[in-house]
């Protein structure tokens, strides 16, 4: 399969927060026009790529991303249109080497992304095949449903509290199928807020729904101390599921471990 793409371009939108990001429309040789968005996130990490943002103040408050667009129209649209690629790897590769940074500081990771997402989906689409069936057989892998995970409270920087863990998630590794999975994770949802209610009133819910608790911790003793607490209040685990099928068929751990959490700035 060869990819060539004969128009490039990006402009500026909005996400569901109202902030900047750009899209990418791509038109490939045989007239076929792909659109991909670059997802974008409230708060970052030490290690991730560079989010190229403006910084100009008198535009979004700073947020505007008028300069990556500005590389996807000039800078990638000169290096990468007519020309021949034997794969969509081929033209990331391309994207990697053009930027030449580690962190993709230079043209922004918004802008490498926003290029790479709407040459993946155009290579899928020349494929016939939707876009996670075409990056298994990429990968090399067996598609399967994951275990969903349920982001039920917030701290850290999502959340005017003390509470140091950003996201408390919850996973149903013992569940049978993923529509199990999917009530179990409503349900202690539902309950969870009831307990936190009855214990002390919380600010209403945060972003996307999750839960964001009035929690002051004991002096010498984390919130996660805690957890005791509510599962005997929702009467939950710790129940032992090793070695058996999850949502998507693959065998799962014993549950009950915690999972790490992530602290202050660190989304995914």
């Amino acid at each position: 399969m060869t990819l060539r793409i004969t128009e490039l371009h990006a402009v500026e939108i909005l996400d569901s927060r109202a902030r900047p990001t750009l899209a990418v429309t791509l038109t490939t040789g045989d007239g076929r026009q792909i659109r991909a968005g670059v997802p974008s996130g409230a708060s970052t990490g030490t290690r991730e790529a560079v989010e190229l943002r403006d910084g100009d103040r008198t535009r979004y408050g700073g947020q505007g991303v008028s300069t990556a667009v500005g590389h996807v129209n000039a800078e990638i649209t000169r290096a990468l249109t007519e020309r021949d690629f034997a794969s969509a790897a081929d033209i990331d590769q391309a994207l990697i080497e053009l930027d030449g940074t580690d962190t993709k500081s230079r043209l922004g990771a918004n802008a490498v992304i926003g290029v790479s997402l709407a040459v993946w989906r155009a290579e899928a689409a020349a494929a016939g095949q939707p876009l996670w069936r075409h990056l298994a057989e990429v990968a090399g892998t067996v598609p399967r449903l994951p275990v969903p995970h349920f982001n039920v409270v917030n701290g850290g920087a999502h959340a005017a509290n003390d509470l140091d863990f950003q996201e408390f998630m919850l996973a149903p590794l013992c569940a049978p199928s993923l529509p199990e999975a999917v009530r179990a994770g409503a349900e202690v949802y539902a309950r969870l807020k009831t307990a936190a209610g009855r214990r002390r009133p919380h600010h209403g819910p945060g972003r996307r729904g999750r839960l964001r608790p009035r929690h002051r911790a004991p002096r010498g003793r984390p919130a996660s101390h805690r957890r005791g607490d509510h599962r005997r209040r929702l009467h939950t685990g710790p129940r032992r599921c090793r070695d058996r099928p999850g949502p998507g068929g693959q065998r799962v751990p014993a549950a009950g471990r915690p999972v790490p959490g992530r602290g202050r700035g660190a989304e995914q």
